[in-house]
């Protein structure tokens, strides 16, 4: 009996300090390496997109949580929320207020309801989150993804640059690189030349973005455009431009216009941009941009309703964007 009890000892005497080194092995793990866990709720798909493409880094996890999972948001080490046309029934509120009792980071974007501005920070930091949401590009993309890394979940192992918001102008031109914003059609037109893509004599594309854009989804869309458009020996001028969109358009003259659109085109008083349009004999395309899957959107035979279709669809069609 004594020799059984005196083996037991020796075997629990070998287990524990095993037992122990997976612990601190874990703790270190946890405290130091695992990822960061980021949920977005409610975010349109292109923004999602744009965020996505940022994410380079393993120990950074983002993903979609809906609102019917929202008793997971305190798994998360933040929690942001897309505000516009956002509404949760009581249940799901109780979730998000839980999570934000636990210390959860929660911060909503553009709440239109104050209702449902669950946003719990304050100061510089949420001075930094709205910069970098609102700004978007692909540095204020990275710089959120590291700061909530390194803030938040107090992990500097493994974590990247965090820059201050980077305020990018709203009324530019631009092209593939990223990095390039141009303030007038001269400039664009300069490096344009430069880098052999202006031509002269060539047939001049205006390009003109809306929601999404440049800065605030996944550019691959848009450079596959200019890309196929500058083969086709076309001069392509991109533009992310709402004040001085008809100042621009007029400077050019463009022999087409390639719009994605969004409300209304505006060059003026209400019926003056479609009487531009038809006395300088400038054709529009206007490719509706889709704000989910293509395919789930394929399936629906209302193809867009409500705030997106008039948006999209109705506004546009009173400057004359109607094609195809």
């Amino acid at each position: 009996m004594i020799v059984l009890i005196n083996k037991n000892k020796r075997k629990l005497l070998r287990v524990l300090p095993v037992l122990a080194a997976v612990f601190v092995l874990y703790f270190l793990y946890a405290r130091f390496l695992a990822p960061t866990r980021i949920a977005f709720v409610n975010f349109p798909e292109f923004r999602l997109s744009a965020i996505s493409k940022a994410d380079d880094s393993w120990f950074v996890q983002t993903g979609i949580l809906a609102e019917d999972q929202l008793d997971r948001a305190g798994k998360y080490d933040a929690v942001f929320v897309f505000g516009r046309g956002f509404h949760l029934d009581e249940a799901q509120q109780a979730h998000l207020l839980r999570a934000s009792r636990k210390g959860t980071p929660i911060y909503v974007d553009g709440a239109t309801n104050p209702a449902m501005d669950f946003t719990n920070l304050k100061g510089d930091t949420l001075e930094a989150i709205r910069g970098y949401l609102n700004y978007g590009g692909l540095q204020n993309n990275k710089s959120l993804l590291n700061y909530v890394r390194k803030v938040f979940d107090g992990k500097s192992l493994f974590t990247g640059e965090i820059a201050p918001p980077e305020e990018i102008d709203r009324d530019v031109l631009f092209h593939i690189d990223e990095a390039l914003t141009f303030k007038s059609p001269e400039a664009f037109e300069a490096y344009g030349k430069q880098q052999g893509f202006i031509k002269e004599g060539a047939p001049v594309v205006a390009l003109l973005t809306s929601v999404p854009g440049p800065f605030n989804a996944n550019r691959d869309h848009l450079n596959s455009l200019i890309t196929a458009l500058q083969d086709s020996g076309l001069n392509v001028y991109p533009m992310a431009a709402f004040g001085s969109r008809a100042k621009w358009l007029k400077q050019l003259k463009p022999d087409l216009i390639v719009a994605m659109p969004h409300g209304r085109f505006s060059l003026g008083g209400p019926d003056s941009t479609a009487a531009w349009l038809k006395a300088n004999d400038i054709p529009v395309l206007a490719p509706v941009s889709v704000f989910e899957e293509y395919d789930k959107w394929h399936l629906d035979p209302r193809g867009m309703a409500g705030g997106i279709l008039n948006m999209s669809v109705t506004l546009p069609e009173l400057d004359g964007v109607v094609a195809p």
